[in-house]
């Protein structure tokens, strides 16, 4: 379970006061610093996927030919 704030019982006086009260030098100062506290965040709880990419050393094997090999494959086994 986590915690969920309740903002229809904010009390609005004493959440422009606590605003007010940070250090705003400017939004984009503030964004910077959100956008890298989420960032460190979500680097530590996100999985991670390795993917592997093969460079294509037949530039004549286009994908209708690849198609057409996997059916050809698909035939051999079976025909046999």
């Amino acid at each position: 379970m986590f915690p969920i704030g309740n903002l229809s019982i904010l009390i609005a006086k004493d959440f422009r006061a606590d605003i007010l009260s940070t250090a705003m030098n400017s939004v984009r100062e503030l964004w910077l610093e959100w956008r890298a506290l989420f960032l460190e965040v979500s680097d530590r709880n996100a999985f991670l996927r390795n993917k592997c990419i093969r460079i294509s050393k037949n530039p004549w094997i286009n994908t209708k030919l690849e198609k057409l090999m996997h059916r050809r494959d698909g035939l051999k086994i079976k025909a046999s």
